[in-house]
């Protein structure tokens, strides 16, 4: 019983701190210029702070400048792929 009310606080301190910011701001990293241009255009309309990286490489780059609340990355890019991009995010 516990357990489960600790988890609905978390869900609620969660809530509210989402509600509080006033702008999400989201990473899209993919190396084909037509699915970042559409992600970007389709997430500017849910109203997002949009960034975007052409490459692996791009990201990191741009990650030490910039801390946005999530990270959307293709899987298959050349150079640092996805899975590596996201490895080196997590360290």
């Amino acid at each position: 019983m516990a357990q489960n009310t600790t988890y609905k606080t978390r869900q609620a301190l969660l809530s509210k701190a989402v509600l509080k910011k006033e702008q999400a701001s989201i990473m899209v990293v993919d190396d084909d210029s037509l699915v970042l241009d559409f992600l970007q255009e389709y997430l500017k309309r849910g109203d997002y702070r949009i960034t975007v990286a052409s490459s692996g490489e791009d990201a990191l780059v741009a990650l030490a400048k910039t801390s946005p609340d999530i990270v959307l990355v293709d899987l298959k890019m050349n150079g640092i792929d996805g899975l590596e991009t996201i490895e080196k995010i997590g360290q």
